[in-house]
């Protein structure tokens, strides 16, 4: 045990009245896991708490046993333990059980009674990064620890507790370590808005808090229109006059930025067309008023002038004011142009009381496939939604496991502890894969990357299917409608197409 800095605490006078903490180097061995975590009820027993461990965090466990075996401990975030009474040179772990019960694992794997599980901490490769002596952090005041724990597990406290990072941090993170920035479209408009002074540092505030809201709504062909922009090579490219694009861009931040604005506003395709209206409506109030202000001040300019000024100067002003209302009246029409148009043919799909629009074909050999489409497709959600609902989600569960299947898509490693892999993550899988191989458009993609799966009101959400079991299914039916229609039925068309097309090639 190799003391490393010790930190002493002092009464008034200055004399030690004893250690607050210290700094020491464990052999893996000599820390014991924590039988009261909080993660758990209490545990007896060193085994059974590691098994708790591997039951519990499954890949996730896996994920960070390479990740020490790959680069080490952290060199900022340092074990928290405490002596055990009574047993010389042992030590309980308090902050780090998860990095402890990796490491033990790791050390030994015979520890774990899952043969499956053991076999895959087995097959973790362990660079010379990584040693099975732990840095830790040893304090004996019980007080002091649990003070410590509340600072990094109860959120800020006021200030008081760690900041969490949010969306847009871990995004500038990600940017400044690989270079990528899923959110720089969003980040874009915020930052324009401010050097062109259409919003406050508080209204940026907010919208970078809702960055998942704005990235939401800026992929949408809608607002892409609306807005006049274009994204190319991480660029974005104006297409109508940038004052009238400044004015919209300036509504609609303003409004997302509202204190009460909430992102049920702009989830479905629907309410984002309703959203974008209503901010074009707004636009061109505030643009009328505006005018009509100026008009109404240089209409006194003239006046003014009129009476006190030169002949000639009166002349000027009023060939001023003949050109005014032409440039403000154009600028308004512009804006006019801008509102959002609806593309949809009658009757309006949202409408239907069939879950198709169109027909998918899936090859007679998957016959369990093609029977349950065969059934939801002859269904009226009227009259079954529930079953329609339940049906569905496991028609595309089913889909995209055939296609992962078909194409070798996931490896083992990323399946949970029973061979299975969560269903947004399988909808997301193939749909990079499609998209990779040109048999889906970029547009669909980023609808499901940018939120579709775990979007609540979308049928693929296990929030949704829980109210659809619950028989609160009614106001979700029309989320489970304009979700099928915006992104699943085409994703499963075109998944099926290619699983027909490799079995061709096969």
């Amino acid at each position: 045990m190799n003391s490393q800095a010790v930190f002493a605490v002092t009464d008034t006078s200055g004399r030690v009245k004893g250690f607050m903490s210290k700094n020491i180097v464990l052999p893996i061995s000599k820390i014991l896991m924590d039988e009261e975590n909080p993660r758990h009820d209490k545990i007896n027993g060193q085994k059974e708490i590691l098994n708790w461990h591997v039951e519990h965090l499954g890949s996730k466990l896996i994920l960070l046993m390479r990740s020490l075996a790959e680069n080490g401990q952290s060199d900022i975030d340092k074990v928290l333990v405490t002596p055990v009474k009574g047993m010389l040179d042992k030590y309980v772990v308090k902050e780090g059980n998860r990095r402890v019960a990796a490491l033990k694992l790791l050390n030994d794997p015979s520890l774990c009674d899952d043969d499956l599980f053991r076999r895959r901490i087995e097959s973790v490769n362990i660079s010379d990064q990584l040693s099975f002596e732990i840095d830790c952090v040893n304090i004996k005041d019980q007080r002091r620890v649990a003070w410590l724990m509340g600072l990094r597990h109860l959120g800020e406290q006021g200030g008081v507790g760690t900041s969490k990072w949010g969306a847009v941090e871990k995004d500038r993170h990600t940017q400044d370590v690989l270079g990528g920035n899923r959110y720089w479209r969003s980040l874009y408009f915020i930052d324009y808005a401010k050097n062109h002074g259409l919003i406050a540092d508080q209204q940026a505030a907010r919208l970078n808090d809702r960055i998942t809201t704005l990235d939401r709504l800026i992929s949408n062909k809608d607002f892409k229109t609306t807005l006049g922009v274009v994204y190319k090579d991480r660029n974005v490219v104006l297409t109508i006059p940038e004052d009238i694009h400044r004015l919209l861009l300036g509504a609609v931040l303003e409004q997302i930025s509202l204190p009460d604005f909430k992102v049920k506003e702009v989830y479905d395709s629907d309410k984002k067309f309703d959203f974008l209206t209503r901010v074009v409506e707004q636009a061109k109030i505030a643009h009328e008023k505006t005018a009509l202000g100026l008009s109404e001040k240089s209409g006194s300019e003239e006046r003014t002038t009129g009476r006190n000024g030169p002949a000639h100067a009166s002349g000027h002003t009023a060939a001023d004011q003949n050109a005014k209302p032409t440039a403000e009246g154009e600028k308004a029409h512009l804006i006019e142009k801008q509102l959002p148009r609806k593309t949809r043919k009658d009757p309006n799909p949202a409408q239907r009381d069939k879950l198709f629009v169109s027909s998918i074909t899936i090859p007679s050999v998957e016959s369990k496939c093609s029977r349950l489409y065969n059934q939801i497709d002859s269904l009226k959600l009227s009259e079954h939604g529930l079953v329609v609902a339940c049906a569905a989600r496991a028609l595309v569960d089913i889909s995209m496991q055939i296609y992962i299947e078909e194409f070798a898509l996931v490896a083992a490693e990323k399946r949970n502890r029973f061979g299975q892999i969560p269903l947004p993550d399988m909808i997301k899988t193939c749909a990079e894969h499609l998209f990779s191989n040109g048999q889906i458009s970029k547009d669909l993609k980023n609808s499901i990357l940018s939120g579709e799966v775990s979007n609540p009101n979308s049928f693929a959400s296990p929030q949704a299917l829980h109210s659809f079991l619950h028989g609160r299914y009614t106001n979700s039916m029309e989320g489970l409608k304009a979700a099928w229609e915006s992104c699943y039925e085409e994703l499963l068309r075109s998944s099926w197409r290619a699983v027909k097309a490799n079995k061709g090639n096969s």
